[in-house]
């Protein structure tokens, strides 16, 4: 017969961390799966808040064969209540081993469209006594498209 001897302290320790290691796990796979079914609303309320003037919005968000998918989002801006860009289809193909050096990926753009008013491309007015305003030349735009567009 087994005598009742009180478990070791070192023991009831050892159990309680397992047992609350196993209940973080589960908990933790339980909260990235509604992560995951919730990840459109989610990513919506993120651009809302981020973005200030702007409201952007996406129908759908999926991982697809190692490349992120935004299908039909929409850009709109609030003050003018304009809709400023639609964009059919965007792909982005994370570069994993090169986002420390600044290098994001390559990004895909399908049947974007860009409508804006041109006074919103031309520079501001340069404040006086602001470096833009002491150099002559200064125009305030610099467009540069690294890769030509697919």
């Amino acid at each position: 017969m087994k005598s009742a001897t009180p478990t070791s302290k070192l023991r009831r320790c050892w159990r309680w961390t397992w047992r609350l290691s196993l209940f973080g796990v589960i908990l933790l796979s339980a909260l990235l799966c509604l992560a995951w079914q919730e990840r459109v609303p989610m990513a919506n309320a993120l651009l809302r808040r981020y973005l200030g003037d702007m409201q952007v919005e996406i129908v759908s968000l999926d991982w697809e064969d190692g490349a992120l998918h935004v299908r039909e989002m929409s850009t709109l801006h609030l003050p003018s209540s304009k809709r400023v860009s639609t964009v059919g289809h965007v792909e982005w193909r994370p570069h994993w081993s090169e986002l420390h050096l600044g290098n994001l990926g390559g990004l895909k753009l399908e049947e974007a469209v860009v409508d804006v008013p041109l006074a919103w491309l031309m520079p501001a007015a340069p404040q006086p006594g602001s470096p833009a305003a002491r150099q002559p030349g200064s125009s305030g735009i610099i467009l540069s498209l690294e890769h030509g567009l697919d």
